[in-house]
This record gives structure tokens, C-alpha cells and sequence, in this order.
């Protein structure tokens, strides 16, 4: 299994979860040219990572890991590359997205009952400001670090946010009625293109058919009775 790609910040390599080692859940790399074959990231014979994404200057990974529940963490990717929680509670804690100018970050908690989208400063310490309202997932940052895009109530949302004097939402507005694929594990199942102004979903290319039988126990019955019959 190969899943929930991200890009490195320069867009030569991607990064993804892999239980290819056959022991654990990892992260490995690989260049998108081809030009070399994919390699570890993130491994460990006490790790089991299910996501990552990389800072904007490629100083740090963000990386959620499977605990007693799940939590956040990030390191250096070179140097002193001791573990550091983002956020490590006894609840759920996925999704981790930096921002663009790499001063912040948004997960999902379920540290309210359900699942909302969060923001701290980066590497922190700082306060954490909550900006979903009524459940949030799939948090996904704009290029210009002005919006935080997010799916809810099935609806993609856009929070506009300001870091001055401190990280604050100026408002939440609707983008779109969401249609579209959610990923089937904790993970961003969509991206905002650079331009800002475009999306891209997965749709999917057929929909359920709903099927009602009148008198289920009966046609049963007569289908039964006709296949010992013969």
C-alpha cells in the first residue's frame, strides 16, 4: 500500500505513507523525475507514521504517528532530529498542514467531541485557536497564507485568517456544496491550486442505486422454492 502524497516544498520529490518494509507504517520519498528509487523518510522499529509534510524551507517534517489513539509531531530533518509534540493529548490529532510562511499549523482534533480544525504557531509554543465550527477536516492552506480551506457539514469552507498581532479568523465563508471523494483514511483528499482560485477533487464516476423490494419475504420465498424446484 502506497497512499496520501504530499509534495516537497521545491516539487522535485513526493513523500508517502508505505508499509512496503513489510514491518511497519512509514514514510519514504522519491524523486518525481524517476531518477532514483523510492527511499525512507520517516522509519523506525518503534514508529509507525501515517502521514508527513515538510516546512516550506525543507528545515522540518510534521508527521502524524499511531500512539494510543494518533498524535503530531515534528523534527529536523537534519542535525539534531529529536521528536517534538506538536500535539500529543489523549485525543485524535491528524491532518497537520504548515503554512506557507512556515509560522503555523492546522491539524485536526477531536478534543470537543468531534472533529475540528485547529491552528498553533509553529514550532510553537503558543495558544491554539480553533477555526471550524461545527466539525472540520482536511484542512489545506491558500499559497498567499491569507485563507484555510476546509471540509464540513458538506460544505467546503474558507476561513480567512490574520497573524497580526495574533492568529485570528476574520470570517468563515462557503466556497462550495462538497460532492466530491473523501479520502478513506485520515488524509486530504484535495488541493488548492497556485493560482488560488481553482481546486482539485476526486469525483466519482457513478453513483449508488437505490433498490426497494416490496415484499422481500415473499419474493424470497418464491426464489427459494423455484431453485429447489429445479
Amino acid at each position: 500500500t502506497n497512499e496520501r502524497p504530499e509534495w516537497s516544498p521545491d516539487g522535485l520529490r513526493v513523500l508517502f505513507r508505505t508499509d512496503n518494509s513489510g514491518k511497519r507504517s512509514e514514510v519514504w520519498w522519491r524523486p518525481v523525475d524517476l531518477s532514483a528509487t523510492a527511499t525512507p523518510l520517516l522509519s523506525g522499529d518503534r514508529l509507525d507514521v501515517f502521514e508527513a509534510v515538510l516546512s516550506p524551507d525543507a528545515q522540518f517534517i510534521a508527521y502524524q504517528v499511531d500512539t494510543s489513539g494518533a498524535d503530531v509531531y515534528y523534527r529536523a530533518l537534519r542535525g539534531d532530529t529529536t521528536a517534538h509534540p506538536v500535539a500529543n493529548s489523549k485525543f485524535l490529532e491528524t491532518m497537520a498542514r504548515i503554512s506557507p510562511d512556515g509560522k503555523w499549523i492546522a491539524f485536526v482534533t477531536d478534543e470537543s467531541g468531534m472533529g475540528q480544525v485547529v491552528v498553533q504557531p509553529f514550532p510553537g509554543p503558543g495558544a491554539r485557536t480553533q477555526v471550524s465550527t461545527q466539525g472540520g477536516s482536511e484542512p489545506i492552506w491558500s499559497r498567499d497564507n491569507g485563507q484555510l480551506f476546509y471540509r464540513g457539514s458538506g460544505k467546503l469552507m474558507s476561513a480567512t485568517v490574520s497573524a497580526t498581532p495574533s492568529f485570528t479568523v476574520v470570517k468563515r465563508d462557503t466556497v462550495l456544496d462538497d460532492e466530491f471523494v473523501f479520502a478513506v483514511n485520515p488524509h486530504a483528499n484535495y488541493d488548492v491550486m497556485p493560482d488560488g482560485r481553482h481546486f482539485v477533487f476526486l469525483k466519482s464516476d457513478r453513483d449508488g442505486d437505490l433498490i426497494v423490494v416490496s415484499n422481500f419475504r415473499r419474493v424470497l420465498r418464491d426464489r427459494i422454492t423455484a431453485s429447489v424446484a429445479k
